[in-house]
């Protein structure tokens, strides 16, 4: 179980950097030649702000869930990260997707494991 804790925290760590990644990509530092834009920061965090109650909450539906949505996200962050003209920035973002789904991936295990061993021996 204490797998399970640390990924979870991991999880939830992972995904609080993200947005600030996005926020910072879109906002602070837009790419050159770009102006920030509000829009295109929403795009890119809405669908992740989806998810928040569930990653708190450790729900692994909703874990299950995220795994699913930011496998999109890691499609254009591998792209935009073996553009000629990438920054550091894409370069954090597909090691933070990267660590959310795995750290995600391993707190679904080890919580399923958790729950039917504990209702095996009920």
């Amino acid at each position: 179980m204490q797998i399970g804790i640390l990924a979870a925290r991991i999880t939830m760590l992972s995904y609080i950097v993200l947005l600030g990644l996005y926020t910072m990509v879109t906002i602070w530092f837009p790419p050159e030649g770009k102006q920030p834009h509000v829009v295109v920061w929403l795009v890119h965090v809405l669908p992740l702000l989806l998810f928040v109650q569930g990653v708190f909450k450790i729900d692994k539906r909703s874990l299950a869930y995220l795994c699913f949505a930011i496998l999109l996200y890691f499609l254009i962050a591998v792209d935009n990260a073996f553009s000629p003209v990438a920054r550091i920035w894409e370069y954090a973002i597909v090691a933070a997707i990267v660590t959310m789904f795995t750290a995600a991936t391993v707190a679904i295990r080890c919580y399923s494991l958790s729950k039917s061993g504990d209702s095996a021996h009920d």
